[in-house]
């Protein structure tokens, strides 16, 4: 067996063991390329009527989301490796079931993500010219879409590695 698929196996025998430590790393690797990508959040100016007569765009308010959200998932990292620094656990072995409630749980963010690309709708403000909100709603659906793909390839993958995770 290669280092890179031990090194792999070993990282998923942890995560789905509960090992602290590896999911405050995950979260926050996730939540610091999150903020990165997204930008660190404005957190008075959209609270705030600084903007007298302006509306925040939807993009804006949307990344405003998405960078609270990494600095959530940065400290939420960051608590849980406190957590684990300070209470030691040993890693449970990984059962069947687990790995079914695993899968069972990308399924349903999967689930999530095409359900609400089937809602994404097009809102046109003039009647002659949508193409800039045909492409924003099919950009919004396609990034859906890829999203919900990616978590039922996870799914898939997890029952894949079932045999060799519990083994």
């Amino acid at each position: 067996m290669g280092a890179v698929l031990q090194i792999t196996l070993d990282f998923a025998r942890a995560l789905l063991g509960g090992d602290w430590n590896v999911m405050g790393l995950l979260a926050g690797f996730v939540g610091g390329v999150t903020a990165f990508f997204f930008g660190m959040p404005s957190l008075k100016v959209l609270s705030t009527t600084m903007y007298v007569g302006m509306e925040p765009s939807p993009e804006l308010r949307f990344y405003n989301r998405m960078s609270r959200g990494g600095l959530i998932l940065i400290a939420a990292g960051f608590a849980c490796q406190l957590f684990s620094a300070v209470h030691p656990i040993q890693v449970k072995p990984v059962t069947a079931a687990l790995v079914d409630v695993w899968t069972a749980i990308l399924a349903f963010v999967s689930a999530v993500l095409w359900g609400a690309s089937a809602r994404v709708s097009l809102k046109t403000t003039n009647g002659f010219d949508s193409d800039k909100e045909l492409n924003e709603a099919s950009l919004r659906s396609s990034w859906l879409n890829a999203g919900g793909a990616a978590f039922a390839a996870l799914a898939a993958l997890l029952q894949a590695a079932k045999p060799v995770l519990v083994a």
